[in-house]
């Protein structure tokens, strides 16, 4: 919110494209193309800058990226904009002239840098999402002194598709949408939640959601969409059945504000105990072995 760089959907520019690839694929199983850019000069060695926003919003996407691995379209590709045109890009050297020209009259570029992301739609956006901002961070000198913008993520799914079963979104504890609780019982993956996000310049600082708290609702949500086992949740069910009020919570990430509040490059400044790479707590020398007397103190027995 503090810059109006927007990612642009720009499939329909594709059209024909007589790429094989982009022909083949776009506009189905939810596929589509999207660009952002950035005004850049040369002072501000855009050439340099879009290398390092690759290498890190890769390095930052690792397992979003490896989670996609099997998608028949899934394409980054940097984009630089001279003169009103664009300049080297790998994927539009494979498309007609027309899709370039159609490009630049549709989004009216301007001299800069930027990204061209093609697949899945939830591939897609979080890509293009991540590399916005390590673009701003580069381009916009001022970006640290502009007026701070929090906003609320709402309207969450209820449920996802994984793997060929539904699995919620959130936890299993979350509670329908009032306006799509009709849809939990004929169409639960078009049924929204009352799951929120709060997010202050562009980083989610908290999140939490109202509960659901009817046992009958809860009971359906777990053994008939999730296929779960109720049987160690009991206490809960019941005690839904006495009468539980409509109740919300939300959990803050103090670390994450702080962060943000001293402009740290990583969250890793600020929190009391950063673990290494290797999951060690250098400050307190964790994980470590014990010995046979504290073991012996804690009733823990060594095996075999």
């Amino acid at each position: 919110l503090r810059y109006d760089n927007e990612i642009q959907i720009i499939t329909d520019s594709f059209q024909q494209s007589n790429f094989s690839v982009l022909d083949e694929n776009l506009g189905g199983n939810e596929n589509i193309a999207a660009m952002i850019t950035f005004e850049a000069d040369g002072s501000q060695n855009p050439n340099k800058i879009i290398k390092t926003v690759d290498k890190e919003s890769k390095k930052s996407l690792k397992d979003h990226l490896s989670f996609y691995s099997s998608s028949t379209l899934k394409i980054m590709s940097p984009v630089v904009i001279q003169n009103g045109q664009i300049v080297n890009n790998g994927v539009l050297k494979k498309c007609s002239e027309e899709v370039r020209i159609n490009i630049e009259k549709e989004l009216r570029c301007k001299d800069g840098i930027g990204f061209l992301a093609f697949g899945p739609k939830d591939f897609v956006l979080p890509v293009l999402g991540k590399q916005r901002t390590l673009l701003a961070k580069y381009l916009l000198p001022d970006l640290n002194s502009r007026e701070q913008k929090m906003f609320w993520v709402i309207d969450f799914p209820l449920f996802l598709y994984e793997e060929g079963v539904l699995e919620s979104a959130h936890h299993p504890f979350t509670s329908p949408h009032p306006e799509d609780y009709h849809l939990l019982r004929t169409d639960p993956l078009k049924c929204r939640s009352l799951h929120y996000d709060l997010v202050l310049n562009g980083q989610e600082i908290g999140g939490g959601s109202v509960r659901i708290h009817n046992s009958s609702d809860q009971r359906y949500v777990l053994q008939d969409i999730l296929k779960e086992d109720t049987s160690e949740l009991d206490h809960l069910l019941k005690a839904l059945d006495c009468g539980c009020p409509p109740h919300a919570g939300i959990a803050l990430g103090l670390d994450r504000v702080i962060a943000i509040l001293t402009d740290a490059d990583s969250i890793r400044d600020v929190i009391a105990f950063p673990k290494s790479s290797d999951g060690k707590d250098l400050m307190a020398g964790a994980p470590a072995t014990i010995t046979d007397e504290q073991r012996e103190m804690y009733f823990i027995k060594k095996s075999k």
